[in-house]
């Protein structure tokens, strides 16, 4: 809901990669399940110190952990829906949660839902609106055109539709540096073909929007003409290039980078 995203998604602008601050990364990590709503957490023995200790050696690439987790995010079709729901409940009953939907993570205290101005007080009252509108308009829908496109229109799109998003926005900071301070590094863009580069609101050219938020999506291309000398992660090879890498090279990647980094925190451990 809006004021959620506002708050959430410009804490990601800020704090893009730092694993203590990022939204986006803080769930994808952490919680057990993505800001998308699909499977992921952390294998077992796998903490912040290792995530960090594999980030120096670029060894994170923010990807599902197994090849199971990425066939969930594209087959749990219930999961991205439930978790909207029910980050929408908590927050109206005055229990602010974060894009984990199951706890507030993040290191900024969002203070007290009874306390007018803090954070939790305006994602309560927010939530409530939107519960309250859209309690109004699912009938008032179905009464006017039916349950049928109530469905086609709604319910169906909310079900099928995290899928294909998805696999656009995996590419935003897979395999990319694990430094907030380097927009150039932290980010990637992905060349792709003009029509779904429409559909996406050119957001393929992702590094660009994070470095000037305030470029309008249009202008995006021209302000990649410029900017692309320069940029760290770049992949001409379109969505499916970077779905490939994931498949064949970034899971695995990730999975012994963060291995190594458990041998060598235990080996640390152990002598001293």
């Amino acid at each position: 809901f809006y004021y959620h995203e506002l708050l959430l998604h410009k804490e990601h602008h800020v704090y893009t990669q730092n694993i203590q601050r990022d939204p986006e990364l803080i769930a994808e990590i952490f919680a057990n399940s993505s800001y998308a709503g699909g499977a992921s957490g952390l294998p077992e023995g796998i903490d912040i110190n290792t995530i960090i200790a594999a980030g120096k050696i670029n060894g994170y690439r923010k990807v599902p952990h197994t090849y199971n987790q990425y066939l969930l995010r594209y087959l749990d079709l219930w999961g991205y829906l439930k978790a909207k729901f029910i980050k929408l409940i908590l927050c109206a009953l005055g229990t602010p949660v974060d894009y984990s939907s199951k706890e507030w993570l993040l290191p900024v205290n969002p203070g007290s839902p009874s306390l007018r101005g803090t954070p939790a007080h305006r994602l309560k009252i927010d939530a409530r609106h939107q519960l309250i509108i859209t309690l109004f308009l699912i009938p008032s829908f179905a009464i006017c055109f039916g349950v049928d496109s109530l469905f086609l229109i709604w319910l169906l799109p909310a079900l099928v539709g995290p899928a294909p998003l998805y696999f656009c926005q995996l590419h935003e900071h897979a395999a990319c540096d694990l430094d907030p301070q380097n927009g150039l590094a932290n980010t990637r863009t992905t060349i792709t073909n003009p029509i779904i580069a429409f559909v996406m609101w050119n957001m393929n050219f992702h590094a660009e929007h994070h470095l000037y938020t305030t470029i309008p999506f249009h202008n995006l291309p021209k302000a990649h003409s410029y900017l692309r000398p320069h940029l760290k992660h770049i992949s001409t090879d379109g969505y499916i290039g970077v779905h490939l890498k994931t498949l064949r090279y970034w899971i695995s990647d990730q999975r012994d980078a963060l291995q190594s980094a458990v041998n060598n925190i235990t080996n640390k451990k152990r002598a001293e």
